[in-house]
């Protein structure tokens, strides 16, 4: 199976300087750039198990 990659640097760097998508300190990112994230694996997660089948 090995390991799959998840290109997430479109949405960091279009996202980088909104306020909504950083986390209080200024340089973490907020959950809403986590859900993003989350969403991007789940595509790939479900794509996966639907090939599988």
């Amino acid at each position: 199976m090995g390991a799959h990659y998840i290109d997430i640097t479109a949405s960091t760097r279009e996202h980088a300087l909104i306020k909504d998508f950083l986390a209080n300190d200024g340089l973490h990112y907020s959950r809403n750039e986590y859900a993003i994230w989350a969403n991007a694996i789940k595509d790939y997660i479900v794509k996966q198990l639907k090939s599988e089948q």
